[in-house]
Protein backbone atom coordinates (compact mmCIF):
# COMPACT_ATOMS: atom_id res chain seq x y z
CA UNK A 1 0.00 0.00 0.00
CA UNK A 2 1.33 3.43 -0.91
CA UNK A 3 1.42 6.43 1.39
CA UNK A 4 -1.15 8.22 -0.76
CA UNK A 5 -3.65 5.54 0.16
CA UNK A 6 -3.96 7.12 3.57
CA UNK A 7 -7.05 9.17 3.99
CA UNK A 8 -8.87 11.41 6.40
CA UNK A 9 -12.41 10.91 7.59
CA UNK A 10 -15.78 10.92 5.92
CA UNK A 11 -17.12 14.22 7.03
CA UNK A 12 -18.86 16.66 4.78
CA UNK A 13 -16.76 19.45 3.26
CA UNK A 14 -16.88 22.73 5.10
CA UNK A 15 -19.56 21.46 7.51
CA UNK A 16 -21.46 24.69 7.90
CA UNK A 17 -18.37 26.52 9.06
CA UNK A 18 -19.65 29.75 7.59
CA UNK A 19 -22.03 31.31 10.11
CA UNK A 20 -23.09 34.75 11.26
CA UNK A 21 -20.06 37.04 11.20
CA UNK A 22 -19.57 39.33 14.21
CA UNK A 23 -17.79 42.62 13.70
CA UNK A 24 -16.35 44.21 16.87
CA UNK A 25 -18.11 44.42 20.21
CA UNK A 26 -21.25 46.14 21.35
CA UNK A 27 -20.22 49.75 21.99
CA UNK A 28 -23.48 51.12 23.34
CA UNK A 29 -27.21 50.94 23.32
CA UNK A 30 -29.10 53.45 21.18
CA UNK A 31 -32.49 54.44 22.53
CA UNK A 32 -34.39 55.28 19.37
CA UNK A 33 -34.57 54.83 15.63
CA UNK A 34 -32.34 56.82 13.30
CA UNK A 35 -34.51 59.40 11.58
CA UNK A 36 -34.03 58.40 7.95
CA UNK A 37 -36.55 56.98 5.53
CA UNK A 38 -36.16 53.20 5.25
CA UNK A 39 -33.10 53.06 7.57
CA UNK A 40 -33.15 51.91 11.21
CA UNK A 41 -30.55 51.29 13.88
CA UNK A 42 -31.06 47.92 15.60
CA UNK A 43 -30.36 48.14 19.33
CA UNK A 44 -30.37 46.09 22.50
CA UNK A 45 -28.86 42.68 23.39
CA UNK A 46 -30.51 41.01 20.40
CA UNK A 47 -30.56 44.04 18.15
CA UNK A 48 -34.37 44.29 18.22
CA UNK A 49 -36.09 47.10 16.33
CA UNK A 50 -39.69 47.55 15.20
CA UNK A 51 -40.56 48.64 11.67
CA UNK A 52 -44.20 49.49 11.04
CA UNK A 53 -44.03 47.98 7.57
CA UNK A 54 -41.60 45.13 8.06
CA UNK A 55 -42.70 43.97 11.51
CA UNK A 56 -40.25 42.95 14.28
CA UNK A 57 -36.72 42.13 13.16
CA UNK A 58 -34.25 40.29 15.43
CA UNK A 59 -30.52 40.38 14.78
CA UNK A 60 -27.93 38.82 17.07
CA UNK A 61 -24.59 40.51 17.61
CA UNK A 62 -23.37 44.11 17.52
CA UNK A 63 -25.40 47.17 16.57
CA UNK A 64 -26.55 46.93 12.94
CA UNK A 65 -28.31 49.25 10.55
CA UNK A 66 -31.06 47.99 8.30
CA UNK A 67 -32.26 49.59 5.07
CA UNK A 68 -35.64 48.44 3.75
CA UNK A 69 -36.88 48.45 0.18
CA UNK A 70 -40.27 48.11 -1.48
CA UNK A 71 -39.24 47.08 -4.97
CA UNK A 72 -42.72 46.52 -6.44
CA UNK A 73 -44.36 49.54 -4.78
CA UNK A 74 -47.14 47.61 -3.08
CA UNK A 75 -46.52 49.30 0.23
CA UNK A 76 -44.86 46.25 1.81
CA UNK A 77 -41.16 45.79 2.46
CA UNK A 78 -39.65 43.01 0.37
CA UNK A 79 -35.93 43.49 1.07
CA UNK A 80 -33.96 44.14 4.25
CA UNK A 81 -30.27 45.00 3.97
CA UNK A 82 -28.19 44.91 7.19
CA UNK A 83 -24.84 46.67 7.58
CA UNK A 84 -22.49 46.91 10.54
CA UNK A 85 -21.15 50.10 12.13
CA UNK A 86 -18.39 50.22 9.51
CA UNK A 87 -20.91 50.19 6.68
CA UNK A 88 -20.09 46.64 5.57
CA UNK A 89 -22.99 44.49 4.50
CA UNK A 90 -23.72 41.65 6.93
CA UNK A 91 -26.99 40.13 5.71
CA UNK A 92 -29.69 40.66 3.11
CA UNK A 93 -33.17 39.19 3.49
CA UNK A 94 -35.66 38.98 0.64
CA UNK A 95 -39.39 38.31 0.44
CA UNK A 96 -39.83 36.71 -2.97
CA UNK A 97 -43.50 35.73 -2.70
CA UNK A 98 -44.59 39.06 -1.15
CA UNK A 99 -46.15 37.60 1.98
CA UNK A 100 -44.30 39.97 4.30
CA UNK A 101 -41.81 37.34 5.53
CA UNK A 102 -38.22 36.72 4.36
CA UNK A 103 -37.77 33.49 2.37
CA UNK A 104 -34.20 34.05 1.22
CA UNK A 105 -31.23 35.37 3.16
CA UNK A 106 -27.67 36.02 2.06
CA UNK A 107 -24.89 36.31 4.63
CA UNK A 108 -21.69 38.26 4.05
CA UNK A 109 -18.15 38.27 5.40
CA UNK A 110 -15.94 41.26 4.69
CA UNK A 111 -18.59 42.55 2.32
CA UNK A 112 -18.61 39.38 0.16
CA UNK A 113 -21.49 36.91 0.03
CA UNK A 114 -20.52 33.60 1.67
CA UNK A 115 -23.79 31.73 2.24
CA UNK A 116 -27.38 31.79 0.96
CA UNK A 117 -30.38 30.20 2.71
CA UNK A 118 -33.54 29.61 0.68
CA UNK A 119 -37.09 28.69 1.74
CA UNK A 120 -38.32 26.86 -1.35
CA UNK A 121 -41.82 26.02 -0.11
CA UNK A 122 -42.35 29.32 1.78
CA UNK A 123 -43.20 27.58 5.04
CA UNK A 124 -40.85 29.71 7.15
CA UNK A 125 -37.96 27.23 7.23
CA UNK A 126 -34.88 27.21 5.04
CA UNK A 127 -34.56 23.91 3.16
CA UNK A 128 -31.57 24.80 1.01
CA UNK A 129 -28.22 26.40 1.84
CA UNK A 130 -25.53 27.36 -0.66
CA UNK A 131 -21.95 27.88 0.51
CA UNK A 132 -20.24 30.33 -1.82
CA UNK A 133 -16.65 30.75 -2.89
CA UNK A 134 -14.78 33.49 -4.76
CA UNK A 135 -16.94 35.32 -7.25
CA UNK A 136 -20.12 33.88 -5.77
CA UNK A 137 -19.48 30.39 -7.16
CA UNK A 138 -21.45 27.69 -5.35
CA UNK A 139 -19.04 25.34 -3.61
CA UNK A 140 -21.47 23.18 -1.63
CA UNK A 141 -25.25 22.85 -1.53
CA UNK A 142 -27.03 21.49 1.57
CA UNK A 143 -30.60 20.19 1.69
CA UNK A 144 -32.48 20.27 5.02
CA UNK A 145 -35.81 18.69 4.20
CA UNK A 146 -37.16 18.35 7.75
CA UNK A 147 -36.32 21.89 8.86
CA UNK A 148 -34.12 20.94 11.83
CA UNK A 149 -31.20 23.06 10.66
CA UNK A 150 -29.07 20.04 9.65
CA UNK A 151 -28.55 19.12 6.03
CA UNK A 152 -29.38 15.49 5.33
CA UNK A 153 -27.83 15.65 1.87
CA UNK A 154 -25.07 17.76 0.36
CA UNK A 155 -23.52 18.24 -3.06
CA UNK A 156 -20.07 19.62 -3.88
CA UNK A 157 -19.32 21.28 -7.23
CA UNK A 158 -16.28 22.03 -9.35
CA UNK A 159 -15.55 25.35 -11.05
CA UNK A 160 -17.86 24.42 -13.92
CA UNK A 161 -20.83 23.68 -11.65
CA UNK A 162 -20.56 19.90 -12.08
CA UNK A 163 -21.19 17.63 -9.09
CA UNK A 164 -17.94 16.02 -7.93
CA UNK A 165 -19.11 14.67 -4.56
CA UNK A 166 -22.33 14.08 -2.66
CA UNK A 167 -22.99 12.99 0.89
CA UNK A 168 -25.81 11.61 3.01
CA UNK A 169 -26.40 12.15 6.74
CA UNK A 170 -29.44 10.00 7.52
CA UNK A 171 -29.12 10.19 11.32
CA UNK A 172 -28.57 13.98 11.31
CA UNK A 173 -25.44 13.95 13.44
CA UNK A 174 -23.61 16.28 11.01
CA UNK A 175 -21.35 13.40 9.91
CA UNK A 176 -21.99 11.80 6.53
CA UNK A 177 -22.48 8.03 6.62
CA UNK A 178 -22.02 7.80 2.85
CA UNK A 179 -19.95 9.96 0.52
CA UNK A 180 -19.81 9.41 -3.23
CA UNK A 181 -17.03 10.82 -5.44
CA UNK A 182 -17.89 11.43 -9.08
CA UNK A 183 -16.10 12.16 -12.33
CA UNK A 184 -17.02 15.29 -14.27
CA UNK A 185 -19.15 13.04 -16.46
CA UNK A 186 -21.19 12.06 -13.39
CA UNK A 187 -19.86 8.52 -12.95
CA UNK A 188 -19.41 7.35 -9.35
CA UNK A 189 -15.81 6.22 -8.89
CA UNK A 190 -15.56 5.99 -5.10
CA UNK A 191 -17.98 5.40 -2.22
CA UNK A 192 -16.91 6.02 1.40
CA UNK A 193 -18.97 4.32 4.11
CA UNK A 194 -18.88 5.36 7.78
CA UNK A 195 -21.28 3.02 9.57
CA UNK A 196 -20.46 4.04 13.15
CA UNK A 197 -20.48 7.80 12.60
CA UNK A 198 -17.00 8.49 13.92
CA UNK A 199 -16.00 10.52 10.87
CA UNK A 200 -13.67 7.83 9.47
CA UNK A 201 -14.75 5.57 6.62
CA UNK A 202 -14.40 1.92 7.57
CA UNK A 203 -14.93 0.88 3.97
CA UNK A 204 -14.13 2.56 0.66
CA UNK A 205 -15.39 1.15 -2.66
CA UNK A 206 -13.22 2.15 -5.62
CA UNK A 207 -13.37 2.39 -9.39
CA UNK A 208 -16.54 0.86 -10.74
CA UNK A 209 -16.27 -0.22 -14.34
CA UNK A 210 -17.16 2.46 -16.92
CA UNK A 211 -20.06 0.44 -18.32
CA UNK A 212 -21.37 -0.60 -14.92
CA UNK A 213 -24.64 0.59 -13.41
CA UNK A 214 -24.98 2.33 -10.04
CA UNK A 215 -25.52 -0.99 -8.21
CA UNK A 216 -22.60 -2.84 -9.79
CA UNK A 217 -19.80 -4.20 -7.65
CA UNK A 218 -16.69 -2.03 -7.28
CA UNK A 219 -13.36 -3.16 -8.67
CA UNK A 220 -11.55 -2.64 -5.35
CA UNK A 221 -12.56 -2.31 -1.69
CA UNK A 222 -10.49 -0.95 1.21
CA UNK A 223 -11.26 -1.87 4.82
CA UNK A 224 -10.12 0.15 7.85
CA UNK A 225 -11.34 -2.03 10.69
CA UNK A 226 -9.40 -0.32 13.49
CA UNK A 227 -10.52 3.15 12.29
CA UNK A 228 -7.08 4.72 12.27
CA UNK A 229 -7.43 6.22 8.80
CA UNK A 230 -5.18 3.57 7.18
CA UNK A 231 -6.70 0.52 5.53
CA UNK A 232 -5.54 -2.89 6.72
CA UNK A 233 -7.16 -4.94 3.97
CA UNK A 234 -7.65 -4.21 0.28
CA UNK A 235 -9.63 -6.59 -1.93
CA UNK A 236 -9.76 -6.64 -5.72
CA UNK A 237 -13.14 -7.94 -6.90
CA UNK A 238 -14.50 -9.72 -9.92
CA UNK A 239 -17.51 -8.24 -11.78
CA UNK A 240 -19.77 -10.51 -9.70
CA UNK A 241 -18.39 -8.98 -6.48
CA UNK A 242 -16.28 -11.92 -5.30
CA UNK A 243 -12.69 -11.14 -4.24
CA UNK A 244 -9.80 -12.50 -6.31
CA UNK A 245 -6.87 -10.69 -4.65
CA UNK A 246 -6.39 -9.50 -1.08
CA UNK A 247 -3.60 -7.28 0.28
CA UNK A 248 -3.06 -7.09 4.05
CA UNK A 249 -1.22 -4.48 6.12
CA UNK A 250 -0.73 -6.27 9.43
CA UNK A 251 1.02 -3.51 11.39
CA UNK A 252 -0.79 -0.44 9.99
CA UNK A 253 2.38 1.18 8.66
CA UNK A 254 0.95 1.73 5.19
CA UNK A 255 2.87 -1.15 3.58
CA UNK A 256 1.37 -4.53 2.81
CA UNK A 257 3.01 -7.55 4.34
CA UNK A 258 0.73 -10.22 2.83
CA UNK A 259 -0.97 -10.71 -0.53
CA UNK A 260 -3.44 -13.53 -1.16
CA UNK A 261 -4.87 -14.93 -4.39
CA UNK A 262 -8.32 -16.47 -3.96
CA UNK A 263 -10.32 -19.03 -5.91
CA UNK A 264 -13.96 -18.73 -6.93
CA UNK A 265 -15.05 -20.14 -3.57
CA UNK A 266 -13.15 -17.47 -1.69
CA UNK A 267 -10.40 -19.83 -0.50
CA UNK A 268 -6.77 -18.73 -0.52
CA UNK A 269 -4.95 -20.61 -3.26
CA UNK A 270 -1.63 -18.74 -3.00
CA UNK A 271 -0.19 -16.42 -0.37
CA UNK A 272 2.86 -14.16 -0.55
CA UNK A 273 4.56 -12.81 2.59
CA UNK A 274 6.99 -9.86 2.75
CA UNK A 275 9.50 -11.07 5.29
CA UNK A 276 12.14 -8.33 5.12
CA UNK A 277 9.80 -5.32 4.82
CA UNK A 278 10.90 -4.17 1.35
CA UNK A 279 7.37 -4.24 -0.05
CA UNK A 280 7.90 -7.44 -2.08
CA UNK A 281 6.81 -10.94 -1.03
CA UNK A 282 9.78 -13.29 -0.56
CA UNK A 283 7.94 -16.27 0.92
CA UNK A 284 5.17 -17.95 -1.08
CA UNK A 285 2.75 -20.46 0.41
CA UNK A 286 0.37 -22.86 -1.28
CA UNK A 287 -2.22 -23.62 1.43
CA UNK A 288 -3.86 -26.96 2.00
CA UNK A 289 -7.62 -27.21 2.48
CA UNK A 290 -7.24 -26.67 6.20
CA UNK A 291 -5.40 -23.38 5.55
CA UNK A 292 -1.96 -24.55 6.63
CA UNK A 293 0.89 -24.27 4.09
CA UNK A 294 1.21 -27.39 1.95
CA UNK A 295 4.14 -26.01 -0.05
CA UNK A 296 6.51 -23.14 0.75
CA UNK A 297 8.73 -21.47 -1.81
CA UNK A 298 11.09 -18.49 -1.87
CA UNK A 299 11.50 -15.67 -4.38
CA UNK A 300 15.14 -14.57 -4.06
CA UNK A 301 15.21 -11.84 -6.72
CA UNK A 302 11.84 -10.09 -6.22
CA UNK A 303 10.36 -11.02 -9.60
CA UNK A 304 7.28 -12.73 -8.12
CA UNK A 305 8.63 -16.11 -9.28
CA UNK A 306 9.41 -18.96 -6.87
CA UNK A 307 13.12 -19.65 -7.22
CA UNK A 308 13.36 -22.53 -4.75
CA UNK A 309 11.07 -24.69 -2.69
CA UNK A 310 11.75 -25.55 0.90
CA UNK A 311 13.18 -29.00 1.59
CA UNK A 312 10.36 -31.41 2.25
CA UNK A 313 7.88 -29.58 0.01
CA UNK A 314 6.16 -31.54 -2.71
CA UNK A 315 8.41 -32.17 -5.67
CA UNK A 316 7.91 -30.59 -9.06
CA UNK A 317 9.10 -27.67 -11.16
CA UNK A 318 9.18 -24.22 -9.65
CA UNK A 319 5.66 -23.04 -10.35
CA UNK A 320 4.89 -19.46 -11.26
CA UNK A 321 3.70 -17.25 -8.44
CA UNK A 322 3.49 -14.11 -10.53
CA UNK A 323 1.04 -11.56 -9.23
Amino acid sequence: MDADDRRAGATAPGVRTVAFVAFGTLLGVALGALVMVGVHTLTGPTGRATDADAGVVDVAGPVLRVATEDADGDGRVDRWSYTDRFGLRVRVEEDRNRDGKPDRQTRYAGGAAVEIDEDEDFDGGYERTKVLGPGGRVLTLYYDMDGDGIGERWFQYDEGGRTIARGYDADRDRISERIERLTRAGRVTQVELDADGDGIAERIDHARRRDAGPDAAPQRVDFDRDRDGVYEVRETLRPDGLPVLRSIDRDGDGDREVIEFLDTAGRVRKRGVDVDGDGLPERWEIPARDGRPARVGWDDDGDYEVDRWETGAASGPASSARR
